[in-house]
């Protein structure tokens, strides 16, 4: 049973928001969406703009982590892949991997750019083998999606026994209202965009999900944007992790894939450095307020001194 929970959203009890924008009056995410809606409305760089910004960041986070969980060749489907920079880099990196996206227009921008395999309609509509695909991945996506557990019904048709799923999506808290999330000024509101996002899941309510539809193996890594998203690996199987000495020599043993291999050393050594950074910059500050504590107590033991010395 749904209740009001504000901001154009229902809350259900299986911890869940729902909007309150009908399904079919959603528009579908065509070059509009991309070069208006996404450009315009929202300020957010438009699709060609955004290939080049994600490839170095969420393209190679989303491959880092499914090459953690499914070694190449495999078989590969990105529902809703936008530019296509994460299919390019997953073929580079030694996987047979096709995009999907429900506009044509984008399907055929996408293909222009990386020149990789595109579908274009909805899942449903394609003419797909059952059992044909190794992993499936769903990189902000599952939001969207009008009936979101048909569709993953389908990827479950889709997938091998042993299947992968792999799903990053917006992460609703629960246990916190409307009104604490405004009062904290809280990232999360930035994923209340009822006319496109129309369910929000919590933790419990995407696992109820997908246990419901045989997928009761299930974990949840660490996201790349942890203030309002989670990031999801799902299986009917027991999910067991690459030792990374075998993800090297998969990576390795081609040309594309060493340069997918560089392209991830380059991406953990920022991230190590930014990581340094921050350990200093907490150092530095942890010394500043040593020294500004130091500096009051100083001037609190020079006080009375100063006073005999003034005869104040």
């Amino acid at each position: 049973m749904l209740q009001p929970w504000g901001g154009s959203y229902q809350s259900c009890a299986c911890g869940t928001l729902v909007s309150n924008a009908a399904p079919e009056s959603v528009t579908l995410y065509g070059s509009d969406y991309w070069f208006g809606h996404q450009t315009g409305q929202l300020g957010h760089p438009d699709l060609r703009e955004r290939a080049r910004v994600d490839l170095p960041e969420r393209c190679a986070y989303w491959l880092k982590t499914l090459l953690e969980y499914q070694l190449p060749p495999a078989r590969v489907l990105e529902i809703g892949s936008g530019h296509g920079g994460f299919v390019s880099l997953l073929r580079m990196a030694g996987y047979d991997a096709t995009g999907l996206e429900v506009d044509s227009e984008v399907a055929a921008l996408s293909r222009e750019m990386f020149g990789i395999p595109v579908l274009a309609g909805t899942l449903e509509s394609q003419e797909l083998p059952a059992g044909s695909l190794d992993a499936v991945v769903l990189m902000d996506v599952l939001e969207h999606l009008p009936r979101p557990a048909e569709t993953l019904s389908h990827c479950m048709r889709l997938l091998r026994p042993d299947g992968l799923l792999l799903v990053q999506t917006p992460c609703f808290d629960p246990g916190r209202s409307h009104a604490e999330l405004g009062q904290a000024s809280d990232p999360f509101l930035r994923m209340l965009l009822p006319e496109s996002h129309l369910y929000l899941f919590s933790r419990q309510s995407v696992q109820r999900l997908l246990n419901s539809l045989g997928m009761t193996e299930s974990a949840f890594e660490q996201p790349l944007f942890p203030q309002h998203d989670m990031f999801v690996a799902a299986s009917t199987v027991p999910l067991s992790k690459t030792e990374p000495s075998r993800r090297d020599a998969s990576l390795l043993a081609t040309c594309a894939g060493r340069h997918a291999a560089a392209l991830l050393d380059a991406v953990e050594l920022l991230a190590a450095t930014e990581r340094r950074l921050a350990e200093c910059e907490a150092d530095r500050a942890a010394r500043l307020s040593l020294i500004q504590r130091q500096h009051s107590e100083l001037q609190r033991l020079m006080r009375p001194l100063w006073r005999r010395i003034t005869g104040g």
